[in-house]
């Protein structure tokens, strides 16, 4: 049970994702494994409950982190190991609500016995208030504008892109040259204008 989606494996409930293993309920999820209920990751193995991750490893509760590992209740993260409800954070490891911790292991004891989940996620957002951020993300791109773009080339007003060069007001898309009013288009797509769900087009329009 997947909708746009291709290259899949022992997947249920997922839909706009591309070579995923044994994850569910997903969206927008690309070379994952192991994962459920997550939408617009890529590279991550056994997330739970994850939005905007990347490369992420036994991450779970988490929004726009890369590279983290063994970590939960994270924001805006990058290689982090053994975090719990950070926000902020590179290269940091048995880290609690941004202070570093001596015994992990029985600080996170400590915590699961004595807070709720409702607790946790206020005292995040209260994190989330206090620590600055980049007003966007990007990475890895060249004269670009929009939101969650990486390794792109003079786009313009782009969403949840990857691999775009020359294009203007795409979402969801990846690998496109020379295109135009694009949604969940994927794979050497050029010279299109107005299509959907589609990939490896060349010089078509207005097709779904």
């Amino acid at each position: 049970y997947v909708s746009y989606s291709g290259n899949m494996k022992s997947c249920h409930l997922c839909s706009g994702s591309e070579f995923d293993e044994d994850c569910y309920y997903s969206f927008f999820i690309f070379n994952s494994k192991d994962s459920s209920g997550c939408d617009y990751c890529r590279d991550c193995t056994l997330c739970y409950d994850c939005l905007d991750c990347r490369g992420c490893y036994n991450t779970n509760y988490s929004q726009d982190c890369v590279n983290c590992t063994d970590c939960e209740y994270l924001y805006d993260c990058v290689g982090c190991n053994n975090c719990f409800g950070c926000v902020g954070l590179r290269r940091q490891k048995d880290t609690v609500f941004n202070k570093k911790i001596k015994d992990f292991a029985a600080e996170m004891e400590r915590i699961k016995k004595s807070m709720t989940s409702d607790e946790i996620i206020a005292k995040v957002e209260q994190l989330k208030r206090e620590t600055p951020r980049m007003y966007v993300h990007q990475l890895h791109n060249q004269d670009c504008t929009g939101d969650y773009v990486y390794d792109s080339k003079n786009s313009f007003v782009c969403f949840d892109t990857i691999k775009l060069e020359d294009c203007m007001y795409c979402n969801n898309s990846e690998d496109l040259k020379d295109s135009l009013d694009m949604s969940n288009s994927y794979y050497k797509t050029e010279l299109c204008y107005d299509v959907m769900s589609e990939m490896e087009l060349y010089n078509c329009d207005y097709c779904v």
